[in-house]
């Protein structure tokens, strides 16, 4: 059980955040941010086994490898997401794999390999989660956030949020250096 936790700007073969084999392991309220898979799952990988994920924030993973932030690998059977935001993968899309599950109530956006979810996931959104500073590693969001239990259909909090800034809700702001932005008009 992982409670209340960051994960972040980790490296590693299999699972950039966290790598688990023929285990159960159960994320709750977490932080999974800037964490980067050579091989397969830029945020989680689980390998065989029941991952249960609630409420979780996978944002800004990679795997290099063009995969997924969220890998679910061999005989995943009854793999619960629910309540989790998947967004802004740097490379490869959100969920793959598993056979059987639940994905449910969660918001996917923006990830660089697209947002698809395996044919179990029902009832998700695919919108803008408002990070006020997603560049910052902060997990707060706009008042309009759809991550908010008052702005979704289901009543719930989704991802590990809380509000931080207000009306009108802005795009995120990377930082860059002069250099690159000259290089984006040649």
């Amino acid at each position: 059980i992982i409670r209340y936790s960051w994960i972040r700007d980790n490296t590693a073969d299999y699972g950039g955040g966290l790598s688990t084999s023929y285990g159960n392991p159960y994320l709750d309220m977490v932080h999974i941010w800037g964490n980067v898979a050579t091989v397969s799952g830029g945020a989680v990988r689980a390998y065989q086994g029941e991952p249960h994920l609630y409420r979780v924030n996978a944002i800004r993973n990679a795997d290099l490898l063009g995969g997924v932030a969220v890998r679910l690998d061999g005989m995943v059977v009854d793999a619960d997401i629910t309540n989790c935001i998947i967004a802004f993968s740097t490379e490869g899309g959100a969920v793959g794999g598993g056979t059987t599950g639940m994905i449910n109530h969660c918001i996917v956006y923006g990830n660089a390999g697209g947002d698809d979810l395996p044919a179990y996931a029902v009832d998700n959104l695919f919108v803008d989660p408002l990070f006020c500073d997603v560049y910052a590693y902060n997990p707060g969001v706009c008042e309009e956030s759809q991550a908010l239990h008052s702005e979704n259909e289901w009543s719930a909090y989704i991802g590990y949020v809380g509000v931080d800034c207000y009306s009108p809700c802005q795009a995120p702001v990377e930082a860059v250096t002069w250099g690159r932005v000259k290089s984006l008009y040649r």
